[in-house]
């Protein structure tokens, strides 16, 4: 291979000088980001932001899930409107039933959560 793209390590196997980390890595960076994040908001008193560092991107997700079951069930001639209307308990109940957790750090997450709310 070209020495600029790739090098063979003691093994006999190549390895890339490319820096791009899988989409689960990069999935874990981000959610420790965000934890840090929160954590430190929380320091700072800023509730409201530390709270939606753990929890935006866990409502898209929610959102993204309950539209997809609000579809399904119009498709199979489901209330759509009473499967959009999704609370704030049904949001709870997903995110403890959701595996991996989706809030940022797992039960870290939760447990700042706690703490902030």
């Amino acid at each position: 291979g070209n020495d600029d793209e790739s090098k063979e390590n003691v093994s006999g196997g190549t390895t890339s000088n490319d820096n791009h980390h899988s989409y689960e890595e990069d999935e874990k960076i981000h959610s420790a980001m965000k934890y840090l994040l929160a954590k430190c908001c929380l320091e700072l008193k800023l509730y409201g932001e530390a709270e939606e560092c753990l929890l935006g991107d866990c409502r898209e997700k929610f959102r993204a899930t309950t539209t997809t079951a609000a579809t399904v069930a119009a498709g199979n001639g489901g209330n759509s409107s009473k499967a959009m209307m999704m609370n704030r308990k049904d949001m709870d109940q997903w995110i403890l039933k959701t595996t991996p957790c989706p809030i940022p750090n797992g039960a870290a997450g939760l447990n700042l959560l706690g703490t902030i709310c």
